[in-house]
């Protein structure tokens, strides 16, 4: 087995952190009411849910939409657009696309400090 660095030590650590926060948001969730977040996280993907949904997004099929939540779904800098029978994501940090549907393997952004970043900016 590798031993880890300090560093790798500690990001396996806040990664932890982040696994534990979500299962208590998950397992106090109950019908319609709010998930209750960890106070160590300033800002949760529930709570951006909240205060920003795509229109694009929102208009979308349901056969359209993409099957699971990620981050850029609740993300004021993601543009969210259908080209042809796809839809796609660009991010307006990154300035690159991010999600399209029509990638069999396009593997969702899961975690992100954009949506952080484009709250800060807001504000």
């Amino acid at each position: 087995m590798k031993k880890l660095s300090g560093s790798e030590d500690s990001l396996r650590d806040m990664l932890s952190m982040l696994d534990s926060s979500t299962e208590i948001a998950e397992t106090t969730e109950t019908d319609g009411a709010n998930p209750v977040v960890s106070e160590s996280s300033p800002t949760s993907t529930t709570e951006m849910a909240q205060s920003y949904s795509s229109p694009t997004l929102m208009n979308l099929p349901p056969q359209l939409k993409p099957k699971e939540d990620f981050t850029c779904m609740f993300c004021p800098a993601a543009m969210w657009l259908v080209k042809g029978d796809a839809v796609a994501c660009f991010c307006r940090m990154m300035r690159k696309e991010i999600f399209t549907s029509a990638e069999e393997d396009s593997v969702p952004v899961l975690l992100c400090d954009g949506p952080y970043l484009a709250e800060e900016e807001a504000r």
